[in-house]
């Protein structure tokens, strides 16, 4: 199966690059492309595509109303592309509908990787905002009475702390003077408990229970 990818960006340079990088891959390639919000919804309906590439800052009708509209009339898949590594962007993109959000410092590390996250059904947050986004909510988290949190040990509070900070299997289980199959387990247990299977899950069940709010 071929990727069909179709890029709304405002900056053609931005689009060539895209376009090198997907169309390198054996199994994608860009069908289509539109420099702004208005032009993306009077196009997409000429195209098949599988994921769409959505810049969020464009003149007019910007990548946050664009794929509101995109999600609601035509049920889309979109990772939204941005500049802007701040909190409320990334929220108000994924409650517009995104499946995913990435910067464009990113781009050549993960970009391939996040398209085949989203349209396998999974959600893809940059690994630098989710680290972010996960340390606040934990924060946010320890000062609710009767939070989710109270459900976990000890233990894997203290796991999914340092998880939180971004700290690997190995290093936690350095830290906490346990081996990494221990830690595997902990961070098992956690996701059971809180009924997720993925940081990525993590951020979005973060946004919808309202405890990391916009700014």
């Amino acid at each position: 199966m071929c990727i069909q990818v179709f890029l709304v960006d405002d900056h053609s340079i931005v689009r060539e690059g895209l376009k090198s990088i997907i169309n390198s891959e054996a199994d994608m390639e860009v069908i289509g492309e539109a420099d702004n919000g208005k032009q993306a919804l009077e196009m997409i309906c000429e195209y098949e595509a599988d994921i769409i590439i959505m810049d969020v800052e464009m003149p007019g009708l910007d990548g946050i109303e664009t794929t509101a509209k995109m999600v609601e009339k035509f049920g889309k898949k979109i990772l939204a592309l941005s500049a802007h590594s701040e909190i409320q962007y990334v929220q108000k993109m994924l409650k517009a509908g995104a499946k995913g959000y990435l910067l464009k410092e990113c781009v050549i590390n993960e970009l391939v990787r996040a398209i085949h996250r989203i349209v396998n059904g999974s959600v893809y947050v940059s690994e630098r905002l989710t680290q972010d986004v996960v340390s606040d909510y934990i924060k946010k988290l320890s000062k609710i009475e009767n939070s989710v949190l109270s459900i976990l040990t000890d233990k894997e509070t203290e796991v999914l702390k340092l998880i939180a900070k971004g700290l690997s299997r190995q290093q936690i289980a350095r830290q906490l003077y346990a081996t990494p199959g221990t830690i595997s387990k902990h961070r098992q247990n956690i996701m059971e408990k809180l009924g997720i299977s993925t940081n990525a899950d993590l951020v979005m069940f973060a946004i919808r229970e309202g405890i990391v709010t916009l700014d």
